[in-house]
């Protein structure tokens, strides 16, 4: 046996005799509280370097003294002898050991004794051999008889030392005199996949102070290894030391800071987060200060690495689920902008690129999720439509349909609005559409709710893209469901000085092709014509001006109501009888007839009140109804033109039956 060894032997033999008080190289403060074994094992072996030695209270010790022999001793001393067995170590020979005893040790126990790399258990009952082999990645691999048992991401943390900690008088003097001490961590790996790491079972989370002690009640996700204060057997931990608590504050300060290094490394920058640590459920004072420092230090420190490779807090990160702030044609800024817009406090301001990788365990940390629905939202949003070109639309509707198969964007599209109208609003599919094919700006009125794709995109759009949109509820506008999904609807509002002339004639064309009839022209006697006063009135209340060759023309006898008459500007390569009888299904006059009474017009009102009095002695029956109302057209201008009075009633009483 070397001398170090006799050394190590003399310690477990003796009381407060460590070797490690005095010796800054070793592990730990003290030894391994060895004594305390003691209180519940009357049988301990120790086996080192292939040599064996036990403390046996079983053990027949031979009698020493020659001057007296036991019996007699025990006589004169009315007591029994008994050994200090405790301190009393007898060599071993491997047959000797019962074989009752079995390996009951893990792999991992020598995992943070930087200076093993093998253990040998010989003949207990057979040779067992634990190996320590680093790899080249940076983690341990655990073996055990060759055999793979564990393997560990192990950081070893120098920590230095507050003044303040080191007035804890439970603190060994060893530590009261030493700047730093250090903090190990341990990460289990998957055997076969040793990318991922595996969060410990309450079993196994148990606290080192370098070898495993029995103290499991924090259920820790990784080992932590510290000169933790505790009682002699280490089934204990002092919870009011304030060393203790200082070292609970460190561990997962420490922890983040190691995941942040390991974010920067290729190997580990997309399971690195695993690391992170969590409030444990424990409820003493050492769990408190975990907690504590855990919130805070999560909350403000720089951990999170953007996707440039700077550090964010929670508070600066977005994660992108919708990836738009990757595409050139959204990018960072609409995004950044928008969320600045959403949530509060702004922090994310000071921040020109806030994107992270998606992790749940960021994301149940609180950080920010810009999803589909909030993108969704942001399109709609004047601000970004107001920056948004036509170029950048057709990136976008590019992107869409390449992602097409993505589940996520299928069941999105009918609400996406990613179609610009000619207004240079986004629109969803079935809210636009396709311009007819006569694509004239005279069907475009300023008022109109209806959506048209605008012209630069129609322009720039590829045949595949357009056959897509038409899937998804963009239709080609014909002149005809422009008539009648448009025009009629809106008759009343549709025509401006802008469009006025256009749209007329187009709607001629179209009735004198043949595509409109009479019976679809009726619905339009609201719609709004130019008259030679250059002004806009309803065609049911106007005449045809004498060009038009009316049944009846009238235009001599109100020269200075130019207001009433249609002009010639319409006509355009139509024969002049076919516009006569295009305006006529309109609803504009060309004779002086007989029209239904409007029960709503002011005189008939009056009439019907003067018609409902009860007069005494004169009438007592009220009429309740009339029918066949009818009035002439144009009856009320004979009340101040004498010579217009003339020739209407002439005309009345020899032609309206």
């Amino acid at each position: 046996m070397e001398q170090g060894e006799k050394n190590d032997v003399c310690s477990l033999c003796a009381v407060n005799k460590s070797t490690k008080i005095c010796n800054s190289q070793t592990a730990g403060y003290k030894g391994l509280g060895f004594k305390a074994i003691f209180e519940k094992s009357d049988y301990v072996l120790i086996v080192t370097n292939n040599e064996s030695f036990r403390f046996d209270a079983q053990y027949k010790f031979n009698w020493s003294w020659s001057e007296v022999d036991q019996t007699t001793w025990e006589y004169d001393n009315k007591r029994k002898f008994i050994y200090p067995w405790q301190i009393c170590p007898i060599w071993t020979q491997n047959k000797q050991i019962p074989k009752s005893i079995r390996l009951a040790i893990q792999p991992h126990t020598f995992l943070f004794l930087q200076h093993i790399r093998q253990v040998e258990f010989v003949g207990i009952p057979s040779t067992s051999i634990i190996h320590r082999e680093q790899k080249s990645d940076g983690s341990i691999k655990l073996l055990y008889n060759k055999n793979q048992s564990s393997r560990w991401l192990v950081s070893r943390r120098e920590v230095l030392i507050p003044e303040e900690v080191r007035k804890d008088a439970r603190l060994p003097e060893k530590l009261r005199n030493v700047s730093s001490t250090i903090i190990d961590l341990a990460a289990m790996l998957h055997k076969d996949n040793p990318r991922n790491f595996i969060p410990l079972s309450n079993n196994d989370s148990v606290l080192f102070a370098f070898m495993p002690t029995k103290i499991s009640t924090y259920n820790l996700p990784l080992l932590v290894s510290a000169n933790f204060l505790t009682n002699a057997n280490r089934e204990q931990i002092h919870t009011d030391s304030i060393w203790n608590q200082w070292l609970f504050e460190c561990m997962p300060r420490e922890t983040i800071e190691w995941a942040k290094e390991l974010i920067k490394k290729p190997n580990w920058k997309k399971k690195a987060y695993e690391l992170l640590p969590m409030p444990t459920q424990n409820r003493d004072s050492l769990a408190t200060k975990y907690n504590q420092c855990c919130s805070n230090a999560l909350n403000h420190t720089k951990f999170i690495c953007n996707t440039r490779g700077e550090d964010l807090t929670l508070g600066e990160a977005i994660i992108d689920l919708s990836h738009l702030s990757n595409q050139q044609f959204i990018g960072t800024e609409p995004i950044r902008i928008y969320s600045l817009h959403q949530c509060a406090p702004q922090s994310r301001l000071l921040q020109s690129h806030p994107f992270v990788i998606d992790h749940h365990r960021l994301r149940e940390l609180g950080v920010e999720i810009f999803t589909w629905e909030q993108a969704i939202d942001m399109v709609k949003s004047k601000e970004f439509q107001k920056k948004f070109s036509v170029d950048c639309n057709i990136q976008l509707i590019s992107y869409l349909y390449d992602s097409k198969t993505d589940k996520e964007i299928a069941k999105l599209l009918h609400r996406i609005p990613f179609i610009m109208d000619r207004n240079k609003c986004l629109q969803i599919p079935t809210k636009i559409c396709f311009p007819s094919k006569f694509n004239d700006i005279s069907w475009y009125s300023n008022n109109t709710q209806e959506a048209y794709v605008h012209e630069d995109l129609m322009n720039k759009l590829q045949n595949h893209h357009i056959k897509w949109l038409e899937q998804l509820g963009v239709t080609f506008r014909t002149d005809l469901s422009f008539f009648h999904h448009t025009i009629i609807p809106q008759a009343s509002t549709f025509i401006n000085v802008e469009n006025a002339l256009h749209t007329i004639q187009r709607l001629c064309y179209l009735y004198v092709n043949g595509q409109i009839h009479s019976d679809d022209l009726k619905n339009l006697g609201e719609l709004s014509l130019l008259t030679k006063a250059n002004t806009l009135v309803p065609a049911n209340r106007l005449y045809l001006s004498t060009e038009y060759e009316p049944s009846l023309s009238i235009d001599n006898y109100f020269p200075k109501m130019t207001h009433l008459f249609v002009p010639t500007s319409y006509m355009q390569n139509v024969f002049r009888i076919k516009w006569k009888h295009f305006f006529v299904s309109l609803g504009v006059q060309e004779n002086i007839n007989l029209i239904p009474l409007n029960d709503n017009g002011r005189l008939v009102q009056h009439y019907y009140e003067d018609q409902m009095k009860i007069i005494f002695c004169l009438n007592s029956n009220q009429v309740h109804r009339y029918k066949y109302k009818r009035t002439i057209k144009f009856l009320e201008l004979t009340e101040n033109n004498f010579d217009f009075a003339r020739f209407f009633w002439q005309h009345a009483i020899q032609n309206i039956n």
